[in-house]
């Protein structure tokens, strides 16, 4: 897969990386917006972007702040805010860059958070969205003193890893555990004080604004996602305003439903829901 590399200076200073592939198709008007998940980076989605190129789409996709090449503390998140203003702001640059572009946003996990927010403070400019086990709803596993035993840690030592993660629940494939925990652009250590308590904060925020989504999209999630709760995906469809909307359970999936064994089969799935879009 060969992407074009550059930069995006974030309104906070922040240097981030960017990245850029071209449709097979040059004429094409279709451009769509990716957003990675947590501790990962935009390589992870190699296969998934050459389909998106050999679809006709032109992508546009970055290593959010902390995470892969770009610049910040490794998969700290000081404010899940400036995630979401940092892909607001460059895609308000990139449609200036291509006013004859149609824009769709895909988002995995806490990309689909980013990328169900960005739509909704965007949605006059944006065709469709697609997420696949996005973050709306965290499964509730940890005990209320825990709880606050971890609010208190956030306002004290807001960069200590204190939340561990069982990064076996990401993929029923083998393999692709392996590399995810081997690839050192990963993040395998445990989740921050700081960075738990706005994954928290945004799942509960995002949950109250459903209803405003009016633009089409495509959710997706595993029955088996003990990462991100699949009752998330069923909310949003629930609630959400849009009248072409589409939900979709792969019963036994795991998290990273794009990388398990029936990948293909999601694959195909967006891709046919997209080319009706």
């Amino acid at each position: 897969m060969l992407l074009k590399k550059n930069s995006f200076k974030s309104s906070r200073g922040i240097q981030l990386a960017t990245y850029y592939k071209s449709s097979v198709a040059p004429e094409s008007t279709k451009a769509i917006l990716l957003c990675h998940g947590y501790a990962e980076y935009v390589d992870r989605y190699r296969s998934f972007i050459d389909r998106l190129s050999k679809e006709g789409f032109h992508i546009f996709t970055l290593d959010h702040q902390g995470h892969g090449r770009s610049d910040g503390l490794r998969a700290y998140i000081p404010s899940f805010d400036h995630l979401v203003e940092d892909v607001t702001d460059w895609l308000r640059d990139l449609r200036a860059q291509h006013p004859a572009y149609e824009w769709y946003v895909f988002g995995h996990s806490m990309g689909g958070g980013i990328a169900l927010d960005v739509t909704l403070r965007n949605q006059d400019h944006i065709k469709a969205l697609v997420l696949s086990g996005p973050l709306i709803q965290l499964p509730n596993t940890v005990p209320l003193p825990v709880q606050w035993i971890g609010r208190l840690l956030a306002k004290i030592f807001p960069k200590l890893p204190v939340v561990p993660v069982d990064f076996d629940l990401i993929s029923r494939d083998p393999d692709v555990v392996r590399i995810y925990k081997e690839d050192p652009l990963v993040y395998s250590g445990n989740v921050r004080a700081r960075t738990a308590i706005e994954l928290d904060r945004f799942s509960k925020r995002i949950q109250g604004r459903l209803s405003e989504l009016h633009v089409p999209f495509w959710v997706g999630h595993g029955s088996l996602d003990r990462i991100t709760d699949p009752i998330g995906s069923f909310l949003l469809h629930q609630k959400a305003s849009s009248v072409d909307k589409t939900h979709k359970v792969y019963h036994g999936l795991f998290h990273e439903i794009l990388n398990e064994p029936e990948g293909q089969v999601v694959m195909h799935d967006i891709m046919l829901w997209l080319s009706k879009h």
